[in-house]
């Protein structure tokens, strides 16, 4: 998340923790944030072309995203209730 955030990608990564629509992340950003070397091994090993790795990335990355983000949201949620119940 915090290279998605260098790269300039806050505000889609906003979208995806907003839950709703997932923002749209192109072939060109997944590259920002990927090595093309380890795009085309992943590639290889997935036995697939590099623009079809690509395109499937796109494709399912903003879901894995939002899941990955509210799974985040309710460790953060629980670890505060824990911290809170200390405290009582």
């Amino acid at each position: 998340m915090e290279r998605m955030k260098q790269q300039g990608m806050g505000l889609l990564i906003a979208s995806w923790s907003a839950g709703g629509s997932a923002g749209f992340i192109s072939g060109e950003q997944l590259h920002q944030l990927f090595d093309t070397s380890a795009l085309r091994a992943l590639a290889a090993k997935a036995n697939v072309p590099p623009h079809e790795l690509v395109r499937h990335l796109a494709q399912m990355f903003p879901a894995r995203m939002c899941r990955a983000l509210r799974l985040e949201i309710r460790r953060s949620a629980v670890k505060i209730h824990v911290v809170d119940l200390k405290d009582v």
